[in-house]
């Protein structure tokens, strides 16, 4: 099937695909497309989404009146992965069923539940490649957004990649 370059955005289109190329051959990678309203990162995001025919692709989008609802955004995005629960060890599925319940997360296991995440992706990524794309990752709930950065920052060995869009340059604060 041939997929049309988005008109102006070759480049672009160039460095998403080297991306999902990464990401299937076990080199995973995060990628935050920044800036103004209406320029076309959702559309970009988009675009990814379908180029990722053999990937697992996940999708969440940050919502302004959802950021007091701690994991919210997190547990939008994974619920499609749920499936693989049950191949991780005790605590991470603990930690993922609270979230995914709505229940949120004790401060104190943070760590269990962002490693949950990473393994919840490897789980995952055995059977093909994963996608996630949050828009408006600004937008995200703070818990969420901290988990979600933990995650992109530890992609290089698994077979998954990361595409962030925003309108903050700086969003990450975990």
């Amino acid at each position: 099937m041939h997929i049309p370059v988005l008109r102006g955005r070759a480049a672009e289109h160039e460095l998403l695909g080297a991306v999902l190329a990464d990401a299937e051959a076990g080199r995973g990678a995060a990628l935050l497309l920044a800036g103004e309203l209406g320029i076309g990162k959702s559309a970009l995001l988009g675009d990814a989404a379908i180029r990722a025919g053999g990937f697992t692709v996940l999708r969440a989008a940050g919502v302004g009146e959802e950021a007091h609802l701690p994991y919210a955004g997190l547990a939008g995005l994974l619920e499609p992965l749920a499936v693989h629960i049950d191949q991780l060890a005790d605590a991470h599925r603990q930690a993922l069923r609270r979230v995914l319940r709505g229940e949120g997360c004790p401060d104190a296991e943070r760590l269990v539940l962002r490693l949950a995440v990473l393994a919840l992706l490897d789980a995952a990524a055995r059977e093909r490649p994963v996608l996630c794309c949050v828009d408006d990752v600004d937008l995200l709930d703070p818990a969420s957004c901290d988990a979600v950065a933990f995650t992109a920052r530890r992609l290089s060995h698994r077979r998954a990649a990361v595409l962030l869009a925003s309108t903050a340059d700086e969003w990450i604060t975990g």
